[in-house]
């Protein structure tokens, strides 16, 4: 294939520990290893990142100065209570802090005379595509503009609340603006409004299977141990029912978790001990690395069907049984089965080729004009 230039815009990049990091980062290293000419878009620059750059071979733009602080922040009880009202507030009428995100976009897009085969803008938050979407219009700088939402926007089920309906509008612009949406799952498009399904295309998470440095060891327990790593957003991906579960279990495990939401977790820690093992989260490597030696891991599956955890891509790589747990639907049975040493019932990931990070970029410059 002919040598590309390609822009990707994004919030978060290594080494941040999200799952829309590791897709840029991801994109971004594979777009160099097939030796196409690469910009990265984004705030926050660091010397670390620039050097990780130098080290692939890609260069930065730098949208400048973006911080995420909230309206109010306060020491007082009644003041945070205050701050989290007009917080929520800011967030749900008005994405606040993320609209910034629109602007800067917007004038660095502007401002650009480059010209580029393909630009890829990846949300959340999604005022990266609404400030990709009003430059683009006034200064197209690529041939194709491919929007790659992780979670949709409009059509979110993870959140309480339903974004206000006006946001619908600015939604619209940008996919008639896009030449294509990738979506990671074939159930993903029903997040997004019919007009557009045309417009989508399924392409997975994907992840450089050989960079997986396995285990030859096991945790040294003489006890079943297994783990989770992974956000917590109750009602919608809980791992409550199970926790509690594990608190009426009378045989001994280790459970070990790595989460960003580990005052969940945190919970149950008096009552399970040394059973539960909690970390924060840290390098995705490592963590890989240290669940290699476990006998299983556990997946809690979101209440709707659009989003799909990405942590299931890093399972398969690492090998090992998979129990899923449907939300609110546990069932100690399964576990027990497992906790023994039968895994017959584990989930199985299908075609799993499809999130080679190879196979994935490919899928992308298939799209280029």
């Amino acid at each position: 294939m002919d040598k590309k230039r390609i822009l990707v815009i994004c919030n978060s990049f290594w080494p941040d520990i999200n799952p829309r990091s590791f897709r840029a980062t991801e994109l971004v290293k594979e777009f160099c290893r097939q030796s196409h000419e690469v910009w990265v878009m984004k705030p926050n620059i660091t010397d670390s990142q620039v050097a990780f750059a130098t080290e692939h071979g890609f260069k930065f733009i730098d949208l400048g100065s973006f911080n995420s602080e909230l309206l109010v922040k306060s020491k007082r009880r009644v003041g945070q209570l205050f701050g989290r009202l007009v917080n929520r507030v800011a967030q749900l009428f008005f994405e606040y802090p993320y609209i910034k995100l629109f602007w800067l976009v917007q004038k660095a897009i502007l401002n650009n005379k480059q010209k580029f085969d393909l630009c890829v803008s990846i949300s959340v938050p999604y005022p990266i595509h609404w400030g990709t979407a009003a430059g683009l219009g006034k200064n197209k700088i690529a041939k194709t503009w491919i929007a790659d939402c992780g979670d949709p926007f409009m059509g979110d089920e993870s959140d309480s609340f339903r974004h206000p309906f006006y946001f619908k509008y600015i939604e619209k612009h940008f996919c008639r603006r896009a030449d294509y949406l990738a979506v990671p799952t074939s159930q993903s498009h029903k997040g997004y409004y019919k007009e557009f399904w045309n417009k989508i295309k399924v392409i997975p998470q994907g992840f450089n299977f050989s960079e997986v440095v396995l285990s030859s060891e096991k945790y040294k327990y003489k006890c079943p141990a297994f783990g989770y790593a992974g956000g917590v957003i109750p009602n919608y991906r809980e791992p409550f029912d199970f926790l509690e579960y594990l608190c009426t279990f009378e045989e001994d495990f280790r459970f070990i978790v790595y989460s960003a939401n580990n005052k969940y977790f945190e919970l149950y820690k008096e009552k399970l001990g040394e059973r539960l093992i909690i970390h924060e989260p840290t390098d995705r490597l490592h963590v890989l690395q240290e669940f290699s030696k476990l006998d299983f891991v556990i997946n809690f599956n979101n209440k709707g069907k659009t989003q799909t955890a990405s942590k299931l891509i890093d399972y398969y790589i690492i090998n090992k049984p998979i129990l899923n747990i449907e939300f609110r639907c546990f069932d100690a049975y399964d576990f027990d089965k497992f906790y023994k040493g039968d895994y017959s019932d584990q989930y199985v990931i299908d075609n799993p080729e499809q999130y080679n990070i190879e196979f994935v970029v490919n899928n992308f410059l298939l799209l280029c004009k």
